[in-house]
């Protein structure tokens, strides 16, 4: 067997047609063609040509996990989701290929799941504050290490994360015309219960909140009523 002819393909420029023995063998990357060392005229086995198409099925999928990690970080556990299930241009990956692209990006530092369980949980302390409860829960279906949960979470900021989560919310309601502190309480708690925030965390973010909006003490919301 003999590579008779490569020629760029017509559709994408960075890929190239192999040609075997006068016939078309299979279409890659340039840069794998160029990686493999061979050249026009060259001889070649049936195992070296096995050995270029799976190159070329390797650094496709890793093509693909990076245009993933494009739009966000992600971590191990979705990305290996995402890449086993294949695309239309694709089929399903051998999973032992999967691994091995993963392993790649994680030794070039591109994917990190504490790096990814800091993201998340900075994403979440940004745009919707959640106490440390659901944000042990999030990262667990994300399918991230428990140390590196615990290392991202920092339970000891869920009242600043309360009064963050809470204080929109506090201020609509302190508007509302006849708003004591028991319905006041009645109504933060709660919530703040259901963004995955302890009682005791949510009930001191209640009295503070209640300060804030510019009401004095009230005994009511030292009831445990939450």
């Amino acid at each position: 067997m003999r590579i008779t002819n490569v020629a760029p393909t017509q559709h994408d420029p960075e890929r190239v047609s192999i040609f075997v023995d006068e016939r078309f063998a299979f279409a890659c990357h340039a840069l794998v063609w160029l990686a493999s060392g061979l050249h026009i005229n060259a001889a070649i086995t049936p195992a070296e040509l096995d050995q270029l198409r799976a190159a070329e099925d390797r650094r496709a999928l890793k093509d693909r996990a990076l245009g993933l990690l494009a739009n966000r970080p992600r971590g191990r556990a979705e990305l290996q989701r995402r890449l086993a299930h294949g695309t239309k241009a694709h089929p399903p990956p051998p999973p032992d290929l999967v691994r091995a692209v993963l392993d790649e990006l994680a030794q070039e530092g591109l994917v990190d799941d504490t790096a990814f369980a800091e993201y998340w949980v900075e994403q979440r302390d940004r745009f919707r504050p959640k106490g440390s409860r659901a944000l042990r829960a999030e990262l667990a279906q994300q399918g991230v290490a428990r140390a590196d949960v615990e290392a991202a979470v920092a339970p000891d900021r869920d009242l600043e994360r309360a009064l963050a989560a809470g204080r929109p919310r506090a201020l609509r309601l302190a508007q509302q015309p006849g708003m004591d502190a028991r319905a006041f309480r009645d109504h933060l708690g709660p919530f703040l219960q259901r963004r995955g925030f302890g009682y005791s965390i949510a009930r001191e973010a209640v009295a503070t909140l209640w300060g804030e909006c510019g009401n004095p003490p009230d005994a009511a919301l030292d009831e445990d009523a939450l």
